[in-house]
């Protein structure tokens, strides 16, 4: 198989791990941000309450002002119920959130090892394993003199780094003839997006990009996030 990258595969490797890095320090911040609130949600202490004058005259009556004493320490003592219930809710949120980052870094782990954020070029032998093996798949079927597709390509090999879930290839379809035609393939570029080896949805052209060579990266990676990860914009990823 042979790699279509525009750096070497050191720095390509480095710059994934940055990705899976960052990921982990944005969810990090999401504990902060979950602390803050529930830490806000607290109430305020109102202090430790006045001695009771057994002797005062007028206004409240020694009595009243020892009833009015314990009714403050009852509620203190409420109030620091409340604080213990706080401090055990936020360690199971805690515990969870830890629990979803280990299990994302690890998926990340596994689709990189799995050749997931690049963009690769298959033969048609390694066609089926490809498109049933990954899950979720984009291939481009290509011709190497069509302009076209080297557009395409240029904007596939962004968009692996950025839908890690998906594995995107390229197949030349002059070297393909039994999936070009099995698929149906008749206009290149096509770009062909697979759900455990079952074709879902098809990109013919640019006629959904626009219909001129100029279109964004991000119209192609948003058409293809709402496709397989039913995502609608750029920002969601």
């Amino acid at each position: 198989m042979t790699l279509f990258k525009s750096t070497n595969d050191n720095a390509e490797l480095n710059r994934l791990r940055d990705l899976a890095v960052q990921q982990q320090m944005e969810n990090a911040a999401d504990d902060l941000v979950m602390r803050k609130y529930l830490l806000d949600k607290r109430p305020k202490d109102k202090g430790p309450p006045k001695a009771p004058d057994p002797f005062a005259r007028g206004g409240q009556t020694g009595m009243e002002k020892v009833d009015e004493a314990q009714r403050d320490d009852d509620e203190r003592k409420a109030s620091d119920d409340e604080f213990d219930d706080d401090d055990e809710e936020l360690g199971r949120l805690r515990e969870q959130r830890m629990a979803q980052m280990r299990k994302q870094v690890q998926q990340q782990q596994e689709w990189l090892v799995h050749g997931h954020g690049e963009y690769s070029e298959i033969i048609e032998e390694e066609f089926l394993k490809t498109v049933t093996a990954s899950g979720l798949c984009a291939v481009h079927f290509y011709h190497k003199d069509f302009e076209r597709c080297k557009i395409v390509d240029k904007h596939l090999a962004v968009i692996a780094t950025k839908l890690l879930p998906i594995k995107f290839c390229k197949l030349n379809a002059d070297k393909a003839p039994f999936f070009v035609s099995k698929l149906g393939v008749k206009v290149l570029p096509s770009i062909i997006l697979f759900d455990d080896g079952i074709a879902k949805d098809r990109i013919v052209g640019f006629g959904d990009l626009g219909g001129s060579d100029d279109f964004s990266t991000a119209a192609l990676h948003n058409r293809i996030a709402k496709s397989l990860l039913k995502k609608d914009s750029w920002d969601d990823m």
